[in-house]
Parts: C-alpha cells; sequence; structure tokens
C-alpha cells in the first residue's frame, strides 16, 4: 500500500498545480476522509490494534 502513495504523490502534485485554494482544501478533505476510513477500518479489523488480546494469542 505504501508504494501506491509513493507512487501517487507526483502525479498528484502535477494534476492539484492548477488547483486553486478552496478545489485543493476540498480535495484534502476528501483525502483526510479517506485516511480517516482507512484507520477506522484498520482499527475494527486489524490484528495489529490488541484490543486486549496478549501478543501469545495473537502469534498462535
Amino acid at each position: 500500500m505504501t508504494s501506491v502513495s509513493i507512487d501517487a504523490y507526483i502525479p498528484i502534485i502535477y494534476l492539484t498545480s492548477s488547483f486553486n485554494i478552496y478545489q485543493y482544501a476540498f480535495f484534502n478533505g476528501i483525502v483526510w476522509t479517506l485516511g480517516l476510513i482507512a484507520s477506522i477500518a484498520w482499527f475494527v479489523m486489524g490484528y495489529e490494534t490488541g484490543k486486549g488480546i496478549s501478543i501469545e494469542e495473537i502469534e498462535g
């Protein structure tokens, strides 16, 4: 997943270079919203968050 964000970095800069401040703020709001959704999904479904489970149980 990291390579996707790194690979998209330069094209995003190029594509958003013509945005005015309102368009850029709206775009960033969308990006932050997607990040929030992904982090909530990771918290709910991810193994790394623990949720009271010991490391021994996770390693199993």
